[in-house]
């Protein structure tokens, strides 16, 4: 029994001995209970974020709709607080909390310079819509500012090249993002093809909690056209591309059968969808001459009764700077600009590029190589041709086939550019080639590239392949 006994109590002084051990062991804590408030109003912010940074670890919690937030159970220490929402924000406080402490913190946010953004995602509005812009802010004032100018791309000339009007209407289209400077002197630049038509104000409502407004506001537009509407509170303004009309274009570009560029244009209702006819499709690109530019007419030509038209590309390049396909209906002896597509410079460099005639690739043995290694490549290559049959309707696809047994200049270049090996290389009767080089001891690692260029066609047609050269060891 005595046995048993003190058994019991040195199991009961383990035990206690554990529970104080580690009720010494965790670490103080406290409470943080608060409110999140706008600093000029009082208004209690909902949604408000809070961060608590401490030494160990960092705690986020999110306000509720009465502003009021709660962190039951935080390390004691000191506390680095930052909070925001869409139009307020804290810099960074600092507090500490101490063990079993609830501390009270009321948390006034300021508010963030005024701002005014579109949510203008539809550009283009049937006649039977009623045209909106969207707008979101935080300002002060209690109405906008709204002026609508129509864009009169008939009165293009030499110092507003139509190119230059569709190249700021595409930027406004995508969302201006320039200064409001480099607004205004655009505007101004452009003037002599805008027409105001409206100017009034509307009234600013739904407003949030903290102040941020967000509505979209009615512009009532009369006549189809490619329209401007500017919207301004104070110094801040944002500028909408709006294009009302029953006419919708598009384009499908490429090289045609003989390698040429073309375009396919079709003009349909945008309701219906039926296709248009008798509308008038040409291609403008912006020729640079010295000291200014100008516009320079590529191909025109008119929908058929199927609302298309076939439009050749002659002239178009990567130089160019981009192009623009309009549409324009004739109304009498005038001729006005329904709409257009733009294609950039970059999507024109693509297409060019889809012109050429051989396309393949150039492969080594091995991805990775040492310097002082052999290097073991083989390319293949094919041409583009019309395909040797065709479907029920006379549509011609693109096949490829083994091309003329032709020279190609090979060049090897290192990572710098730098020309490393070159050599002259024949095409089998399978459209191949292959050889070999050895790379210099003292090669420099990182990306090499082999180019072989058929003799007579220009790099527009050269085949492309890489490997790489590392100092490495196997694992």
């Amino acid at each position: 029994m005595r046995h048993e006994a003190w058994l019991s109590l040195l199991v009961l002084a383990w035990i206690v001995g554990g529970l104080a051990a580690l009720i010494h062991s965790e670490h103080p804590r406290g409470r943080v209970v608060g409110k999140v408030i706008a600093a000029e109003s009082g208004q209690a912010l909902e949604k408000a974020e809070v961060w608590f940074d401490h030494p160990k670890g960092t705690w986020k919690v999110r306000s509720k709709k009465d502003g009021s937030f709660e962190l039951p159970n935080l390390p004691a220490g000191t506390y680095t607080v930052t909070a925001s929402t869409y139009a307020h924000k804290l810099e960074a406080i600092e507090f500490t909390l101490h063990e079993g402490e609830t501390r009270n913190l009321l948390i006034a946010l300021e508010p963030v310079e005024p701002f005014l953004e579109l949510i203008h995602p539809q550009t283009v509005f049937h006649p039977d819509e009623t045209v909106k812009v969207g707008v979101r802010g935080f300002v002060p004032s209690d109405e906008l500012r709204i002026q609508v100018w129509q864009v009169q791309m008939g009165k293009t000339s030499a110092s507003v090249p139509l190119t230059s009007l569709l190249n700021f209407l595409e930027e406004v289209r995508n969302g201006w993002w320039r200064g409001v400077w480099e607004l205004r002197d655009a505007l101004q630049r452009l003037s002599p093809c805008l027409t105001k038509v409206s100017e009034m104000t509307a009234p600013i409502t739904q407003r949030d909690g903290e102040g941020v407004f967000m509505q979209f506001v009615p512009v009532p537009l009369t006549s189809e056209g490619t329209y401007l509407v500017r919207i301004s509170v104070g110094s801040l303004e944002r500028i909408a591309l709006v294009e009302l009309a029953r006419v919708g274009l598009v384009v499908k570009a490429g090289s045609n059968r003989n390698g040429k560029l073309s375009a396919l244009v079709f003009a349909a209702d945008l309701k219906t969808g039926e296709p248009i006819k008798d509308v008038e499709a040409s291609v403008w690109v912006r020729e640079r001459l010295v000291g200014r530019e100008r516009d320079k007419l590529v191909a025109s030509s008119v929908t058929d009764a199927n609302g298309l038209a076939q439009l050749t590309l002659s002239g178009v390049s990567g130089e160019t700077g981009g192009c623009f396909f309009v549409a324009s209906k004739r109304i009498g002896s005038k001729v006005s600009p329904i709409a257009w597509v733009a294609l950039s410079e970059y999507e024109l460099t693509d297409l060019v590029a889809s012109g050429r005639s051989l396309f393949g690739t150039i492969y080594t043995d091995r991805p990775v190589y040492r310097p002082g290694n052999k290097v073991h490549f083989k390319g293949i290559v094919r041409e583009r041709t019309p395909d040797s049959y065709r479907p029920v309707k006379p549509v011609f696809r693109p096949s490829f086939r083994v091309p003329r047994p032709e020279p190609f200049d090979l060049f090897i270049r290192d990572p710098d550019g730098n020309i490393i090996h070159r050599a002259q290389v024949a095409l089998n009767d399978f459209g191949s080639f292959s050889g070999s080089f050895t790379l210099n001891d003292e090669a420099p690692t990182g990306t090499y590239t082999v180019e072989a260029v058929p003799q007579g066609k220009g790099e527009g047609n050269k085949v492309v392949g890489s490997f790489v050269v590392a100092a490495y060891r196997k694992p």
